[in-house]
């Protein structure tokens, strides 16, 4: 992953990653942009790949395919 921000947060896993974007506080809105280094699904079987934009208080929990 890469193009992480100040207030962005992700964790590889053996299986998959997870991508958060958490802000710097409950007023925040500000997006971030995280390059997948793979192609991923999340639980509702969607694909990933490339750039994933996140709004401020969200994450993703995903699983390499």
């Amino acid at each position: 992953v890469s193009g992480v921000k100040k207030y962005a947060w992700s964790r590889n896993y053996t299986n998959g990653i997870v991508i958060m974007n958490y802000g710097v506080d409950a007023n925040t809105t500000e997006t971030v942009t995280f390059t997948l280094d793979k192609n991923y699904i999340d639980i509702n079987n969607l694909t990933y790949s490339g750039n994933v934009i996140l709004p401020a208080h969200t994450a993703l929990i995903l699983k390499t395919i």
